[in-house]
């Protein structure tokens, strides 16, 4: 299958259908058995680093560290994705993707205190941080409705970063 700048694609099926490997595949954590995966004109296993440069992954349940301060984890994560610029500039950038996000109502708070919507707002928030074009998401079906998740994921990280392609997922 093909996904153009600016799409957005969803897998929906039943377990066992190949979604999560999909995902796995698209963003370089799983080998394929068969066929190519290209992520921006990049195989992900021929160019792995030229692909994920170019992907972020946000699960269901984002990895955060919990003794850290939301502004301090995107600081941080600021850091290793954002190069060549100022530390002002990178502070700026933690500030209004915290702001974009709604999460900066809880800049103050331990990742580790939030609750799992405010976890996956930080997510966003921190791949809006990033300079990545290709966005994937996981979303577990039994907790919201697959076309409402989609939609506000899609929506959220339009707020983020205005253009890419996003793909997500849903456990039927």
């Amino acid at each position: 299958f093909r996904v153009e700048r600016g799409e957005i694609l969803g897998f929906l099926g039943p377990n066992g259908a190949g979604k999560t490997t999909t995902m796995r595949i698209l963003t370089g954590y799983m080998p394929a058995t068969e066929g190519k995966a290209i992520v921006a004109g990049f195989d992900v296993f021929d160019q792995p680093m030229e692909a994920k440069r170019r992907t972020g992954y946000l699960p269901e349940t984002p990895p955060l560290y919990p003794e850290m301060t939301v502004r301090e984890y995107l600081q941080f994560v600021a850091r290793i994705k954002i190069k060549g610029v100022s530390s002002s500039e990178r502070r700026s950038r933690v500030e209004d993707s915290m702001r974009r996000t709604r999460v900066d109502d809880m800049a103050n708070r331990h990742c580790g205190k939030l609750s799992k919507g405010y976890r996956q707002r930080v997510g966003l928030a921190q791949d809006g941080c990033g300079q990545r074009r290709q966005h994937a998401a996981a979303e577990r079906g039994d907790e919201i409705d697959f076309d409402a998740a989609l939609n506000e994921r899609a929506k959220r990280t339009r707020l983020v970063r205005p253009s890419g392609t996003r793909a997500g997922e849903q456990h039927a």
